[in-house]
């Protein structure tokens, strides 16, 4: 079945709570008589979350068009996994001196409806690096931002996870990551500061968009990452 891919805008994923995390996907074999624990992995790891939304009025029109548009669990939501300790985005958005339009056309023109082009804060990859890698070499020089520990960022919506980060020369850093990539990375590619990752629902009829009387509503979605592509 040929699943349709939806991008939600980042500016409708205002998220009160952040709770992304990996599901290695380990079960449990119990103890052995020695009074260890035999745990074995079935499946490939993917990324979970259950981010809770703060929306009001156009906000809540919008996520319920969304909704209807995926059909429940049949199609697939492309979202950026917002994480406000881990990466500032409005931080590097004021750092670039970025317009709450966005980015114009290099003529300084924006399109028809008065937006210009998304702001997605990257770094390059200094170094190709193949599938399964753990390790990465950044060229920070498009921001100018050092990515942090315990940052999601990501590649191809692939996100990954820093575990560490050393200094290797002005600009450059060797970035350790889990996940392990998912997909090579090319010497020059783009690597995203904030992950963006393709997901499902993990249940049906999840993000509940009942308002209150204030016209508002708070909405918890549970995605789990889409590993078949």
């Amino acid at each position: 079945m040929d699943r349709q891919i939806i991008t939600v805008p980042r500016e409708l994923m205002r998220v009160m709570n952040s709770s992304w995390d990996i599901d290695w996907r380990g079960q449990s074999m119990g103890e052995t008589t020695g009074g260890m624990n035999r745990t074995v992995f079935t499946a490939f790891p993917r990324w979970m979350g259950a981010p809770s939304l703060y929306l009001r009025r156009e906000t809540i029109l919008s996520w319920r068009a969304l909704k209807l548009a995926a059909q429940g669990q049949v199609n697939i939501y492309r979202l950026s996994m917002i994480d406000p300790i881990g990466f500032d985005f409005q931080g590097a958005v004021w750092g670039a001196g970025i317009g709450a339009e966005g980015i114009p056309f290099d003529e300084g023109v924006t399109f028809d409806e008065g937006v210009g082009f998304d702001f997605q804060p990257t770094c390059t990859a200094v170094n190709g690096a193949a599938a399964g890698a753990t390790q990465l070499r950044v060229n920070i020089t498009p921001a100018g931002i050092v990515p942090r520990v315990g940052q999601i960022m990501g590649h191809g919506d692939w996100p990954f996870a820093v575990v560490a980060v050393s200094m290797v020369s002005a600009g450059v850093y060797d970035l350790r990551i889990q996940m392990p990539l998912r997909a090579a990375i090319a010497a020059g590619d783009m690597i995203l500061h904030e992950g963006v990752g393709l997901f499902e629902v993990a249940e049906e009829g999840g993000g509940d968009l009942s308002y209150e009387f204030k016209h508002e509503a708070r909405p918890v979605f549970r995605f789990r990452e889409v590993l078949t592509r």
